[in-house]
This record gives structure tokens, C-alpha cells and sequence, in this order.
């Protein structure tokens, strides 16, 4: 997105090194990454904590529920805020320098991508109806694109043109949480938070906010991609300690790698950042405003959204 937000600051007239160019780059960076995270198979991170919490604990996760959760009032509120936010800092009127261009028709590969992404999307809503795991819908939606005739590219892309990393990564983050589990890293982790931040048994929203502070300190800390497993490892030893069920722990831990202060903590915004040549300082100075009024207006909203849904205690 960031080359796409680029490229709309040049036709607004938004060129060089000037505030609104920072603003639309940020908007892109932080509006396709932070409300992704309450998307199960959106992004790595969610991916990664569905994952972890199957290997560790064998509680899974389906897409509606996870999403119905963590969408509305992280996402879609948090996007709100976030646009406001960015419109405030870095407003400016534009000054298009290009006559706007007349859209073209859809291609055949577009029409029947988009066939592609809905039969999935559709999928993955009503997965609480038909058991399939998001991952498997998105294996088969990926298989198609690449199924002559059918799909979008050619089959030879997964020898010569993928990138095996993020796949890599993924199975990597996972087997990370199960070796914190075995090894004990993960309790010794646990055991010095847990020193640190003392915990409240049935403690309602105060205990919603010690496991985000927990959870914000790894993922300050680690970044955003290795919080989950971490966390999740002694997600028992801090149920235990607060008297929630363990399913309510595990998602309570969500709004840690949704909500921080730095770019740095979710790698897709400092990437976009040092694409668009956006200063670390209004990056810094966007999410830390941010970051203080999600603290205070969007995680008591989640949390009685949470435990109007049964979620939380």
C-alpha cells in the first residue's frame, strides 16, 4: 500500500518531504496492519496466536467468533480513531497536478480473482457452521489461483516466483511457543512478569488490564510477530492466578498486539514508513496519541463488548 499512498500524494500534489505525504503514507501503513490484527487469517500475527494456541493448549479459534470480537471495536473503531487522528495531525488541502483518469474494465484473471476472494471470504465467515479451519480455505483459495485456466497465475510461480519466507516464518513462530512451552522459557518468562505485574483474581476490566500490560511489555519488547507464542506458553499460569477460564485469557491477550505506542512493534508499519521515507518522529508522534487514547476510550470498550459476547468475565 505504501507505493499506492506514494503515488496518491504525488496526483494531490503532496510531493517531497511534507507532512500530508507523511499523513497518507501513515494512513496506509497503520489502516491495513492495526484493524488486520482482529481478522484471524489476516495477518502473520493473528495467524501465529490461532496457531499457538491450538499447538499449546488445544483450544481452537474459528473466524467469526475471533472476528466478531476483536473487529468491531479494536478494528473498525481503532481505524476510525486512527483516521481522525492522521486527518488532524496532517491536514492540507490538495492540489492535484494530474487530470484524473478514466477507469478501465476488468480484466478475466481480475473478474475471477474476485470470485476467488469472495467464495473464500464467505468461507471463512461461516466457518462456526462448517468446522473448515481458515487456514485450509485459504490453502484452497491460493491452490486455485494457480490452477490452469482457473486461477489468476501461472503454476510454475510456486518453483520460480514465491517466496518461501513468510511461509518459513510462520512455522517458525509457531514451533517458537512450543519450545517455550517444553523448555520452561515461557514459565520462566511468566514467573518474572508475573513478579512485576501482580495479578487481581476476578477482577474484571482491572484484570483485562494487567494481562494488556503484560502482553504490551513483550510485544514492546519483542515486536508485535513473537508476542503470541511467548504469552501463550504460560497463558495457564496466568489464568490460574486471575480465576478466568483459559480461552478468556488467550484473547484478552489480543488487544497487546493490536494497541502499542511504537512503529517499530508491527514490522508492516516500519516497513511501509522506510518505503514512503516517513521520519521515525511522526510516526512515533501519530501512534503514541494513538496509542493513549485506545488506552483510554477503545480497551473499556472492548472489554464490555468482550464480555457482553461472553468473551471475557
Amino acid at each position: 500500500m505504501a507505493p499506492l499512498a506514494m503515488a496518491l500524494a504525488d496526483r494531490l500534489g503532496f510531493a517531497g518531504k511534507s507532512p500530508p505525504r507523511y499523513g497518507l503514507i501513515l494512513a496506509a501503513a497503520m489502516g491495513t496492519t492495526i484493524p488486520a490484527f482482529g481478522i484471524l487469517p489476516s495477518t502473520v500475527v493473528s495467524m501465529a496466536f490461532a496457531g499457538v494456541s491450538e499447538s499449546i493448549h488445544g483450544i481452537n479459534f474459528t473466524y467469526f467468533d475471533y472476528t466478531l470480537l476483536n473487529f468491531p471495536i479494536l478494528g473498525a473503531l481503532g481505524l476510525l480513531v486512527q483516521t481522525v487522528l492522521i486527518t488532524v495531525m496532517f491536514v492540507a488541502k490538495p492540489q492535484p497536478q494530474h487530470a484524473a483518469e478514466a477507469p478501465a474494465g476488468w480484466r478475466p484473471d481480475e473478474r475471477r480473482l474476485l470470485i476467488i476472494l469472495l467464495i473464500a471470504l464467505a468461507l471463512w465467515m461461516t466457518d462456526s457452521l462448517h468446522g473448515i479451519s481458515p487456514a485450509w480455505i485459504a490453502l484452497a483459495a491460493a491452490l486455485v489461483c494457480i490452477t490452469p485456466r482457473i486461477g489468476v497465475l501461472p503454476s510454475k510461480v510456486l518453483t520460480d516466483d514465491v517466496s518461501y519466507g513468510a511461509w518459513l516464518f510462520v512455522a517458525g513462530i509457531i514451533g517458537m511457543g512450543a519450545i517455550a512451552k517444553e523448555t520452561g522459557l515461557g514459565t520462566a518468562i511468566g514467573e518474572i512478569l508475573l513478579t512485576y505485574v501482580p495479578l487481581t483474581a476476578d477482577g474484571g476490566i482491572v484484570t483485562f488490564y494487567q494481562i494488556f500490560v503484560i502482553g504490551g511489555a513483550i510485544n514492546l519488547i519483542a515486536t508485535a510477530p513473537v508476542t503470541p507464542p511467548i504469552i501463550t506458553a504460560f497463558a495457564d499460569a496466568i489464568a490460574q492466578a486471575v480465576n478466568w477460564p483459559l480461552r478468556s485469557v488467550l484473547l484478552a491477550e489480543v488487544p497487546a498486539f493490536m494497541v502499542f505506542p511504537l512503529p517499530h512493534q508491527a514490522p508492516p508499519v516500519a516497513m511501509a514508513m522506510a518505503i514512503g521515507g516517513v521520519p521515525m518522529r511522526a510516526g512515533v508522534r501519530v501512534m503514541a496519541v494513538y496509542f493513549v487514547i485506545a488506552v483510554i476510550v477503545i480497551l473499556p470498550l472492548q472489554y464490555l463488548w468482550g464480555r457482553l459476547l461472553g468473551a471475557y468475565p
